[in-house]
């Protein structure tokens, strides 16, 4: 098989994996990249941008184009650092954690939905060959 066959199977998983999850989630607010950034403001309090980028893998004008989306819907706010007053902390506020518990079921949703006919040896196959491709792009 040619790698750009492989490629377009890949893309399709993906745009079928979202649209799944637009249809659980009835189009919520939340976009299908932030629920990763909203986890981690909920798990490390007081996070930075930067902090999210890092343990993300993600470019910093993302993760604050994220921010932006998710402080305009009510979902995070910023406050001054004390220490540092350039330097903004992060935090999930009840909606945004609301929102982040249902989102979390959506996905959940879709992983099972997406893996369950895979036994568990296919599984472990399928999770060592993504790793392959992950460590080689994030060389």
């Amino acid at each position: 098989m040619e790698y750009r066959e492989i490629g377009k199977r890949l893309m399709r998983v993906n745009r079928l994996r979202r649209n799944m999850l637009w249809r659980l989630t009835g189009g919520d607010d939340l976009h299908f990249g932030q629920l990763p950034a909203l986890e981690h403001i909920i798990r490390n309090e007081g996070c930075s941008q930067c902090g999210i980028a890092e343990a993300l893998s993600v470019s910093a004008p993302s993760v604050a184009a994220s921010c932006k989306r998710l402080e305009a819907a009510g979902l995070i706010e910023r406050k001054t650092d004390l220490t540092n007053r350039r330097q903004n902390r992060l935090y999930a506020t009840e909606q945004g954690k609301a929102l982040t518990k249902n989102c979390r079921i959506a996905f959940d949703k879709v992983d099972e939905c997406s893996f369950a006919r895979l036994s568990e040896e296919e599984q472990t196959q399928l999770a060592s060959i993504l790793n392959k491709i992950l460590t080689y792009l994030e060389e």
